[in-house]
């Protein structure tokens, strides 16, 4: 009612590193990225009960490359058309409008925003040059990241979230939402290739089918929208951990002492590797050094100590 305050809050110091711990923060739980891992980023709409909020978007990590990592959603967030007309390309779409507008926008505070690299991208076989926070992966990306044939087809399908699908309403024909009863769901590529006939040329837009193949299709279709981007790992700063030094024995070699970057993996101090001593140095039958007895004997356990 007044304001009075009877016990005065108290600012708690941040920890000022994360702590990892198979790969997760012990201390606020934060990921840290490894090629094949899922990561959490940003906040949207995805269990359709708009009374508790969005909810945490996870991701597929797919490549890591000096210092930034290639992450993709591990569910379709939106179902939507490619193009309205069959003349569209990547540049046109709507899939791009949407994740670099309403999406990048509302989806992600101002710190998080900071993280996603602007991408140069030229598509073929029709030209479509753009500078994109998030796109959709193309056919050679999908190829070079989930690899080709039918072995791999499962690797590439995905399910779309409860709001994706509430949201459009889409059905097939039956009045069913059309994906398998593992819930994989068509989704769009980035790549357009363009066909011409004698009275006419138009564009076909690739898509993974609910089996995990490439297949073309109109434009105007309504398929779901899997974004990717380029993240930098580094954005609030290097993570540096100590890589133990190994000592050196008479058989094996050891290391020294280095340091790197848990979030981006760039290496300050580089570990060097120090030569086996390279054979033994034996006093009354045990070696001085590692306590391994001559002439292969049991080793002297109160030399190693």
């Amino acid at each position: 009612r007044c304001g009075e305050i009877f016990v005065v809050q108290e600012t708690v110091p941040a920890v000022g590193k994360h702590m990892y711990l198979n790969g997760v923060c012990t201390g606020c739980g934060k990921s840290s990225p490894a090629v094949g891992s899922r990561i959490f980023l940003g906040r949207y709409e995805q269990d359709n009960d708009l009374t508790n909020g969005a909810e945490p978007i996870e991701w597929d990590v797919l490549d890591i490359v000096d210092g930034k990592a290639l992450i993709t959603s591990h569910y379709v967030l939106r179902l939507s058309v490619f193009c309205e007309d069959s003349t569209g390309c990547w540049s046109t779409s709507e899939p791009r409008r949407w994740m670099n507008s309403e999406f990048f926008g509302s989806a992600f505070g101002m710190e998080e925003r900071s993280y996603f690299v602007l991408t140069h991208l030229t598509d073929l076989p029709v030209v479509s040059e753009t500078y994109d926070y998030f796109f959709l992966l193309d056919e050679n990306e999908f190829t070079r990241y989930y690899g080709d044939g039918r072995e791999y087809y499962r690797a590439k399908r995905c399910a779309p979230t409860p709001y994706a699908v509430g949201m459009n309403g889409w059905v097939n024909d039956d009045g069913n939402i059309t994906y398998d009863d593992e819930y994989s769901i068509e989704y769009w590529m980035r790549t357009v290739e363009e066909e011409v006939s004698e009275d006419r040329g138009f564009r076909w837009a690739w898509a993974i089918s609910e089996s995990g193949m490439f297949v073309g299709n109109s434009p105007a279709a309504v398929y779901g929208v899997r974004p990717a981007a380029w993240i930098d790992l580094c954005a609030e700063g290097h993570e540096v951990v100590i890589d133990e030094a190994v000592p050196v024995t008479c058989t094996t070699r050891g290391l020294t002492e280095g340091c790197h970057c848990a979030r981006c993996g760039e290496i300050f101090t580089a570990q060097e590797s120090i030569p086996a001593l390279g054979k033994h140095t034996y006093e009354n039958g045990f070696c001085t050094v590692c306590g391994s007895a001559a002439h292969g004997g049991q080793p002297d356990l109160t030399r190693q100590l």
